[in-house]
């Protein structure tokens, strides 16, 4: 079981493992808790005792992000690419995705860019060193990825606004091939 962008997550459907699960949700929720469990067949997450469905996912290094929608929440599934044992565990709220309106990662898939909790495709870039200045146009800002040349480990991060190039419309560079504009 690999998640490697945003995707919607394939829950496996009940399978015997389920039985008297509602029982020990019950015992769990008493203060409005999420809770996941990771196996070989899959993952299920469960919010107030219901099963989600379809959820928005991001995999974070070894944990994953779900986007629950249904009460605008989004949560963090620590340690999930390690904990495939199908135990049931709470879930906390994540506070990098909420806490930052831009973020990026990078794996060798190649990157992805996340702005207000959304995964955003097409933006132009622009290499300088060892970062990459990203353009999004829609939002009006250029974001700063630091050290994105040495970064392909599935971490997301926070993309820092770039105001130096976000407040001047034309930019140039100069390297050995010559001049750009």
């Amino acid at each position: 079981f690999f998640l490697s962008t945003v995707t919607t997550a394939q829950n496996s459907s009940s399978n015997g493992d389920e039985e008297g699960l509602n029982d020990t949700i019950g015992e769990f929720l008493d203060d409005g808790r999420a809770l996941w469990k990771h196996g070989s067949s899959g993952f299920a997450f469960y919010h107030d005792g219901e099963r989600g469905k379809g959820l928005r996912t991001v995999r974070d290094g070894d944990d994953l992000i779900v986007f629950y929608s249904k009460i605008d929440r989004i949560y963090r599934l620590v340690d999930f690419e390690k904990l495939d044992d199908s135990t049931l565990r709470s879930a906390g709220i994540d506070h990098k995705f909420t806490e930052n309106e831009a973020l990026w990662k990078r794996n060798q898939s190649g990157f992805f860019f996340y702005y207000q909790g959304k995964r955003i495709k097409g933006l132009r870039t622009i290499f300088d060193g060892d970062d990459v200045v990203l353009f999004h146009p829609k939002a009006g800002k250029v974001y700063r990825l630091g050290n994105f040349e040495n970064r392909q480990d599935s971490i997301v991060r926070p993309a820092e606004q770039d105001t130096k190039f976000s407040d001047h419309p034309a930019l140039w560079k100069r390297n050995q091939s010559g001049f750009f504009f």
